[in-house]
């Protein structure tokens, strides 16, 4: 059977930054940006990395995890420690690693396998290594949907913000499968930040789909203007919607 891969990204976050949208995730970037030249001090960035993204919820699919540390170049024999989380957190959908704590080899990287559970959803797995902390999601998906493939859409009310940490959006998601509203379907919203630090936070009014095939996102500014690109993620079949754009400025 073939797996979907959807594509859900991984966030990068310096020591020292803020993990925004830290329940979220599927590439995103948040890193703090690197300087140059001698003397600099090089904040220590995690990129976690999964491959593939998207696996079956049958309790024996698996996916290679793969951490990855900088701190100007490749931290070697750094300790890394990883915890998974179901997401959104009401869920139960997460998997097991091979193992939760490591360290990094003259690479940089540590690999670990993530083995899938039988619930359908998604699961954020997120590396640590001192005040560093980056993540990835991977989506599960039901075995007995291989060969179908549901539409997801997503919309914002509003699409403008006042980048003042309190200024809310409205996401709404729909999935259906062709005319049909598909219900109790579990939703993941993404985010990249366009613009260092633009990105907010994300609430769930309800983990998975209603009867009209429905559900709500409360997004949250940031306090940095920019842009920040939103993706809606449904676990049945692991479609993805097309991108919204928030806006967020100090005006």
């Amino acid at each position: 059977m073939q797996v979907r891969t959807a594509s859900i990204k991984t966030i990068t976050v310096a020591a020292g930054a803020l993990l925004l949208g830290a329940t979220i995730a599927p590439g995103l970037a948040a890193a703090a940006g690197k300087g140059h030249g001698k003397g600099h001090t090089h904040a220590l960035e995690v990129t976690v990395h999964a491959s593939p993204t998207s696996v079956l919820a049958n309790g024996t699919a698996t996916s290679k995890i793969v951490v990855k540390l900088r701190h100007g170049k490749a931290a070697r024999n750094a300790a890394v420690t990883l915890t998974t989380t179901a997401t959104p957190s009401s869920g139960t959908s997460c998997g097991t690693l091979s193992a939760t704590s490591g360290t990094t080899g003259k690479n940089g990287r540590l690999a670990v396998t993530y083995t899938a559970s039988s619930t359908v959803g998604f699961c954020t797995i997120t590396a640590t290594s001192g005040t560093a902390t980056g993540l990835t999601t991977v989506v599960q998906t039901d075995p007995t949907l291989v060969n179908t493939h549901y539409q997801i859409t997503a919309s914002a009310t509003p699409t403008a913000l006042k980048a003042d940490g309190t200024s809310t959006s409205t996401l709404t998601i729909t999935v259906t499968n062709g005319a049909t509203p598909v219900a109790n379907d579990a939703v993941f919203v993404s985010e990249r930040a366009l613009h260092a630090g633009a990105c907010g936070t994300i609430a769930y009014g309800a983990p998975t789909t209603d009867a009209t095939g429905s559900a709500t996102v409360t997004y949250t500014s940031s306090t940095t203007a920019g842009n920040c690109k939103l993706r809606a993620f449904e676990a049945s079949t692991g479609s993805a919607s097309g991108a919204v754009v928030i806006h967020q400025s100090t005006h």
